[in-house]
């Protein structure tokens, strides 16, 4: 994609953005743009990246995952110690189940204050 714009204008592009699913070799603030008008269309964004050229668009994106302990690490609200795409899997399971428990939780405590209200 080079130093251009990833969105110029080009009515082509657009239509053909919603298609691509993984972007590579592109410049920082190609990353941050591609990622912006995923948002601006409505969509949930997920970025992962693994150096501080990334750390845009890991700001940018619903969901940031650093799979490094480099400088985005800290922008990224997700880290993984490894430089491996199994870890953004890992984070997705330990997502759903940290979810489950808090609902479980929630059931727990509404039904028992209904039986102890009742009783």
């Amino acid at each position: 994609m080079g130093g251009a714009s990833v969105c110029a204008g080009s009515s082509v592009l657009d239509r053909m953005l919603f298609y691509i699913r993984v972007f590579a070799r592109t410049s920082p603030a190609n990353k941050v743009e591609v990622v912006e008008v995923f948002k601006e269309a409505g969509l949930m964004t997920g970025m992962c990246g693994d150096g501080g050229n990334d750390c845009g668009a890991l700001k940018a994106a619903h969901v940031g995952v650093a799979v490094s302990q480099a400088e985005a690490s800290v922008v990224a609200p997700f880290a993984a110690g490894n430089r491996s795409v199994m870890s953004v899997v890992l984070l997705l399971q330990y997502g759903r189940c940290a979810l489950h428990v808090s609902f479980s939780a929630v059931k727990f405590l509404l039904f028992y204050g209904l039986i102890a209200s009742v009783m």
